[in-house]
């Protein structure tokens, strides 16, 4: 293409359809000549380097490791950051129901469904919307109390959604979500979910939301007495 701007910006929405009918080969060459003409232009840069990393079908694996089961990825068919759960073999059935199950709600607080299928080697995955950081290491920093307690009530009213819609939580704790940069709470994993009607849903999610509660107490705790001089509840 032309090394004018305009060109090359219309050159990235041809390579955006490219990517969305797997012609990968098409797409690369025209990102390699992107990149040649505009060096500090960081879309076309970014997405050649992901052309060419290890996959979970179409979904590009930033730092690729089969001993991780969630890692984050780059999804080529929409140019997407995803959050990527890949199990074994064993598990594609149970991935199938729960990648049906996201892909069917759209619930504040749970992390949009992007997709899924099998890797190369028989592995199933499922992605999902890439919403923050894994909850469990924003509270290795240890949040604000206050913060601790907007995630308690968040988890509840995901929990009660959860249950109207008739999805049944097994448990709930900060292991399946993330956290975004507005202190927000995401649920990112489905894997303890089942489909169970809104009788059922609601029994199971209320004792659920409990143990949940008093989970997220126990982080504003004793261990945390020292603090509660120092930071206040608005």
């Amino acid at each position: 293409p032309p090394k004018d701007r305009f060109f090359s910006t219309l050159a990235l929405d041809w390579v955006q359809q490219l990517l969305e009918r797997h012609e990968d080969k098409k797409a690369e060459a025209l990102l390699t000549q992107l990149t040649e003409h505009h060096p500090r232009f960081e879309i076309p840069r970014r997405w050649l380097q992901a052309l060419n990393r290890v996959r979970a079908g179409r979904i590009a694996l930033k730092n690729p490791d089969k001993k991780r089961a969630v890692q984050h990825g780059f999804w080529l068919d929409r140019q997407q950051e995803v959050v990527v759960r890949i199990g074994t073999t064993s598990d594609a059935v149970r991935m199938g129901e729960v990648a049906r199950m996201h892909r069917s709600i759209h619930i504040p607080g749970v992390a949009p469904f992007a997709t899924h299928g099998v890797c190369d080697d028989g592995r199933p995955y499922i992605a999902t919307a890439t919403v923050g950081q894994p909850a469990k290491k924003h509270y290795q920093k240890r949040p604000a109390v206050q913060v601790v307690i907007n995630h308690m009530q968040e988890g509840m009213r995901l929990l009660h959604a959860l249950a109207h819609a008739g999805i049944a939580a097994e448990s709930f704790d900060l292991s399946v979500c993330f956290v975004d940069s507005s202190d927000r709470l995401w649920m990112q994993d489905l894997s303890r979910c089942t489909p169970q009607g809104n009788e059922a849903a609601t029994a199971q999610n209320f004792e659920t939301a409990r143990h949940w509660c008093a989970t997220q107490l126990e982080n504003i705790g004793p261990r945390r007495r020292r603090l509660f001089s120092r930071e206040k509840l608005q």
